[in-house]
C-alpha cells in the first residue's frame, strides 16, 4: 500500500537496514512463507497470535512464550541439518528481494 520511501523514512528511526528500493516481489515472500511453514515450528494460530500482540502494542514478555514454544519445537523435533537450514531460511534477505 504505502511507497517505499514512505516505509524507510517511517522505520529508519527505529532499523538501521537497507530496503530494497524496487520493492518485494510477493511471490517470493509466499515462497520464504511456506518454506519455514514446512518446518512446523509454528502454526496459524501462533502467528496470528503474535501478531495481534505485537501490534497492540504488548510487552516482550507476554509475546514470549509464543516464541519459546516455536523454539522448543524447533529443538526437539528438528535434526541439526534441518535447524540450519531453518535458520538459514529464516535469515535469507534474498527471498524478499526481487
Amino acid at each position: 500500500m504505502n511507497e517505499a520511501d514512505t516505509i524507510q523514512t517511517a522505520v529508519a528511526a527505529y532499523h538501521r537496514t537497507t530496503i530494497h528500493a524496487e520493492g518485494t516481489d510477493p511471490n517470493k515472500l509466499h515462497d520464504f512463507k511456506a518454506a519455514l511453514d514446512g518446518y512446523q515450528v509454528y502454526g496459524p494460530a501462533q502467528g496470528d497470535e503474535f501478531v495481534a500482540l505485537y501490534l497492540g502494542g504488548v510487552n516482550r514478555d507476554q509475546r514470549d512464550p509464543i516464541l519459546d514454544a516455536s523454539v522448543a519445537i524447533y529443538k526437539k523435533q528438528l535434526d541439526g541439518d534441518a535447524q540450519v537450514d531453518f535458520k538459514g531460511k529464516a535469515m535469507d534477505n534474498e527471498s524478499f528481494r526481487r
